[in-house]
């Protein structure tokens, strides 16, 4: 299903070099692939806030974002389990 968000929204015409794209998606599902195949775009950014995470991506990056950096770890399943600086939140000792 977020596979054909993802390619949607990259073959969208609003969507150019550099564009900041934000996918919204539930933890349950895992993690969104860091550079999804087909679509030129480059995750940036992925943070868990509860039970929602937030993708960041950019769209055929050109480099002229300043602190646009690729962070291919934080797009790993599992990633960002804890919360702010590295603190369990309660409730996670159950989560397997």
């Amino acid at each position: 299903m977020y596979s054909d968000v993802l390619h949607t929204v990259s073959r969208s015409p609003l969507v150019s070099p550099d564009t900041i794209i934000v996918i919204e998606y539930p933890v349950e599902i895992g993690s969104l692939p860091h550079c999804p195949e087909g679509t030129g775009m480059v995750g940036v950014r992925n943070r868990r806030y509860g039970r929602t995470v937030l993708g960041v991506y950019i769209y055929k990056p050109t480099g002229k974002l300043d602190g646009a950096t690729s962070r291919p770890e934080e797009f790993v399943l599992g990633a960002g389990k804890k919360g702010r600086k590295g603190k369990k939140r309660k409730g996670d000792e159950n989560k397997a």
